[in-house]
Order: C-alpha cells, then structure tokens, then sequence
C-alpha cells in the first residue's frame, strides 16, 4: 500500500504490503500438478535498516543491518493428496546461504506480533489438518551469505503459543562454516 524511504537515515519502510492469490486457495491448490504450498499473507509494517544503496545498485550484494517485520500474518495451504515433485528438494536456509552467489549480509532480522495459520489436506484423507501459532516473535541473526561472515552460525530463535494456547520456545543454531 505505501512505501517510503528515507535517505538520511538509509530507511526503508513498507506499510501494509500484501500477496494474495487472485482466486481461492483449494481452487489455486488444485490447478497444480504437486502439492505446492499457497500463500496468503500481509505484513502491517517492515523496516529495512541500512540498506547499503550503493552495493545493490551496482549489483555488488544486499547489505542490510536490520529488519523489523511487525504484525505479519501468513496463511499457507497444501494438498498432501497431490505427488511431491521429486525434481524440487528443498535446501535447508543455511545451505542455500551456502549456495549464494551474490553477497548478503542480514546483521539481524526481528519479527513482532506476528500469527500464522497453517492448513494441510492429508495423504489419503479427507481431512484438513489445521495449526497455528498466535503471538508469533522471532529473532535472525547472522543471515549471510559472505565466508568471512560464516564462522558464526545463524542463530534462530521462536517464542509463539502454540494452538494459541502453549507455550513453544524454539532456538536454532545452524552452521554456515563450510
């Protein structure tokens, strides 16, 4: 809906950005040939924080100290009755930083306030398995992709309510050393 940003201080602040399928979710679903996930989500607010302009214009890397993601609310669907596309593994995030070709470097990235809603149609079923995490808060640190960055790991921690009600504490330390 809007986007600012200002120069002085190398802020950039998206205001109620927004993906949206154009058509139900079971009907987007449905017209793929595997069970792909669909989207639907809205964030009310995200900062970027020092976004070194000059290195991504030239194409040299994203060089960002932060980003604050406030009030995020993400809805995912899967058909599981639909076949896994064998040709697509997907890689864990810390490989793919791995993988990069174009530098990045992320200092810290922080989610606020946040839901998300998760629902997935069973592998031989007709049921609809439902979850979600309300008061959703995380913290990314160290996201890059730079091997002088690498000997520290990328640090992940979750604090939501599980189902909306239980407590779920989550911290992950992933590897980017090769």
């Amino acid at each position: 809906e809007k986007l600012q940003f200002n120069f002085e201080q190398s802020l950039l602040n998206f205001i109620n950005l927004a993906y949206k399928p154009l058509i139900n979710k079971v009907k987007l679903a449905n017209s793929y040939p595997f069970n792909t996930e669909v989207y639907d989500l809205h964030i009310k607010d995200m900062k970027i924080f020092n976004v070194d302009l000059h290195k991504l214009v030239e194409n040299k890397g994203i060089f960002i100290d932060s980003i604050q993601i406030s009030q995020l609310s993400i809805e995912i669907y899967k058909d599981k009755r639909k076949p896994f596309d064998e040709s697509k593994r997907p890689q864990l995030p810390h490989n793919l930083l791995k993988n990069m070709e174009m530098p990045l470097l992320i200092h810290k990235i922080s989610l606020d306030n946040s839901q998300m809603d998760y629902e997935e149609r069973l592998e031989n079923k007709d049921i609809l398995m439902k979850v979600n995490m309300k008061e959703l808060n995380a913290l990314l640190t160290n996201v890059t992709s730079i091997k002088e960055y690498r000997d520290n790991p990328l640090n992940v921690d979750i604090r939501t309510k599980l189902m909306g009600k239980a407590d779920l504490n989550i911290h992950i330390n992933l590897p980017l050393k090769d």
